[in-house]
């Protein structure tokens, strides 16, 4: 607006700058697609690896340097900075393109979250193939994952990311990670930082995780066939952790009690392409699209 001193002529007006409200700035933000590219998002991944506290926890195990080293390599590699990338674009078109005034994009969530759900469970199975990398790396990738995604967001979209919208987003995203790579919640807990030293060798004598029990179906599984469980089942783990200690993690009641909606954004049909990843990449079995049109596409179970 412009303002008059006393004695100026209207001529002479002062100009004085006000900011735009902060919603204003993060409409016009969030009509921009991601512009970071793998290079910037590598170098957030340098950040990581350089501040996390390694030398703090593992500098007296010398056995473990050049494992760390080959940690921190990874944790700023291209191809999880790849990754990365695409779980930014991912979020931006699936949960924030529907929140402006933009025309659809033509971008396939359905299909890019395949593409993304084969990535992360790759990774999860590689280092679940190990039982050091269970305990420590696999946690640490993901909580990189988890940092870098949230920061290359905050990067591209400041002022969006200071609303409560942007925060629902990022939760989302946090979601869609723990359900595919972690659904018990096991790795969000670094068991070398929180735990004493007789307590990770207690750990390192036993499979990690060893603590499902017979009737265990991840999220996304039952997203693919439906609700697989029988109503006995449900009631005896009902029956089975109605006084459970927190401590020993989360039960499936809970977790489908909290990952419930995180997948309703797909739609039935993506649910066959799906069991195709879990059937190649845990059973090795490669599905032909002849054996998935066999399967209903509202699911097995339904």
């Amino acid at each position: 607006y412009q303002r008059r001193v006393h004695g100026q002529a209207p001529s002479q007006f002062e100009t004085d700058w006000i900011p735009e409200p902060i919603e204003v700035l993060a409409c016009k933000e969030i009509m921009n697609s991601p512009s970071l590219d793998v290079r910037t998002i590598r170098d957030m991944q340098s950040v990581f690896a350089e501040k996390f506290p390694f030398e703090s926890h593992w500098k007296d195990r010398p056995a473990l340097q050049q494992r760390i080293a080959d940690l921190k390599g990874e944790l700023a590699s291209e191809p999880l900075g790849a990754l990365v990338k695409t779980m930014v674009d991912f979020a931006y078109h699936t949960f924030v393109v529907p929140l402006t005034d933009r025309q659809p994009t033509g971008y396939d969530s359905d299909g890019e979250f395949v593409g993304l759900f084969d990535e992360l469970l790759t990774l999860a199975e590689r280092k679940k193939a190990n039982r050091l990398a269970t305990a420590m790396e696999l946690p640490i990738i993901t909580l990189c994952l988890r940092v870098v995604l949230s920061s290359a967001l905050r990067a591209c979209y400041p002022s969006w990311c200071t609303l409560p919208q942007a925060a629902e987003v990022m939760s989302r995203m946090d979601a869609i990670i723990t359900v595919t790579v972690d659904p018990m919640n096991y790795l969000s807990h670094l068991s070398a930082l929180e735990s004493s030293p007789q307590a990770l060798r207690l750990m390192r004598s036993r499979r990690v995780p060893n603590r499902m029990n017979q009737f265990y179906t991840s999220p996304m599984v039952r997203f693919i066939v439906g609700d697989p469980m029988s109503k006995e089942a449900k009631n005896w783990l009902q029956r089975q952790y109605k006084n459970k200690d927190p401590a020993k993690g989360t039960s499936e009641v809970d977790v489908a009690a909290q990952w419930q909606d995180v997948l309703s954004f797909l739609s039935p049909e993506v649910r066959n392409r799906l069991l195709g990843v879990v059937a190649l990449r845990k059973f090795g079995v490669r599905l032909t699209d002849r054996d998935l049109r066999l399967i209903p596409p509202g699911g097995a179970g339904e």
